[in-house]
């Protein structure tokens, strides 16, 4: 039972990251976020960075492709928190 609720918080706790991601850059509400997203909210996309989290070459990060990428794209250095530039 420890075991089932240990995987049950584990992946609540991925799926908040994920979402906190979404809700805080997709600006259009698509529920994915696209690079124009990330650099319109002030942070700085290094060349071919977003392309490595794009894991599957759509164009836009799904929850789990933003959560993935987080420690080298959603870094402090490359995007200071309290930006936020919707309404």
């Amino acid at each position: 039972m420890k075991k089932l609720l240990a995987v049950v918080l584990l992946f609540s706790i991925t799926n908040v990251h994920a979402n906190s991601l979404i809700n805080r850059f997709d600006l259009n509400e698509d529920g994915v976020i696209q690079k124009r997203e990330i650099t319109l909210s002030g942070c700085v996309v290094k060349a071919g960075t977003f392309e490595h989290a794009d894991k599957n070459d759509n164009g836009s990060l799904s929850g789990k492709e933003a959560n993935d990428a987080r420690a080298y794209l959603f870094n402090k250095r490359r995007c200071p928190k309290g930006q936020n530039i919707r309404g």
